[in-house]
């Protein structure tokens, strides 16, 4: 009688588990089809970086690069899958991950493309200009946000 009692309970347990991760696998699946097509491409690119720049390119780093890459990427996304399903999937929460994704690695597309060709593209200020755009700040407003000491003891 007590096996049965547990057995139901690992059941149960495991069928809830069930329900709920395989449509998030089922929505991951086309993601990790666009994430991998975009790492791989990544991947590619920085190959032909360092063969036009005459730099020493090892396959096998290139390749365990991009598949931790892909653990990562595949990790993020399945969260936000997840999470996206959990509050009823009308956030949309999920494209936003993945759009957030292959903008982190079409930037990185485009260094290597642009790298060997004697283009450097500051993203820091791209960022700041792009921020002033969308959110309507000025330079003046963030003036003393950040300041940098000289010291350490400064900052105590």
């Amino acid at each position: 009688m007590e096996e049965t009692s547990i057995y139901a309970v690992f059941t149960r347990a495991f069928t809830a588990v069930g329900i709920f991760f395989i449509p998030a696998i089922e929505q991951l699946l086309i993601w990790i089809i666009v994430m991998f097509s975009v790492v791989l491409c990544d991947m590619l690119t920085g190959w032909q970086r360092c063969r036009k720049m005459n730099e020493k390119w090892r396959f096998s780093r290139s390749w365990r690069d991009t598949m931790g890459k892909m653990v990562t990427y595949f990790s993020v996304v399945l969260m936000l899958v997840i999470l996206n399903l959990a509050m009823g999937g009308g956030y949309n929460i999920d494209k936003l991950g993945v759009l957030f994704v292959c903008l982190i690695e079409a930037c990185s597309i485009v260094s290597n493309i642009l790298r060997p060709r004697g283009i450097h593209i500051n993203l820091g200020v791209a960022i700041s200009i792009l921020l002033k755009k969308l959110l309507s700040i000025d330079r003046s407003d963030t003036e003393g946000l950040i300041t940098k000491t000289k010291d350490k003891e400064e900052t105590k």
